[in-house]
């Protein structure tokens, strides 16, 4: 049972990452629609780093996805 109760905090986890996720894209969207064509070119930077960000959570997240599943899945097999 212990098992069980460590699988569901990995997916309490994988929760808050997702809420952190969509925290950083929606940041990003906002950035891309202050940038105007006088001020591009120093967003830019801003921008890149917030998606590259959003990038790299989501495959984290992803990943523990996956890893939870599988343990998820072991876990019942033996049940």
């Amino acid at each position: 049972m212990d098992e069980l109760y460590d699988i569901m905090n990995d997916f309490l986890e994988v929760e808050f990452k997702i809420a952190t996720f969509e925290y950083i894209y929606e940041n990003m969207k906002e950035s891309y629609r202050e940038c105007s064509d006088i001020e591009l070119n120093k967003k830019n930077k801003e921008c890149m780093y917030i998606v590259n960000s959003a990038q790299i959570n989501f495959k984290m997240v992803y990943s523990e996805i996956n890893t939870a599943i599988s343990k998820l899945d072991e876990y019942l097999a033996d049940v």
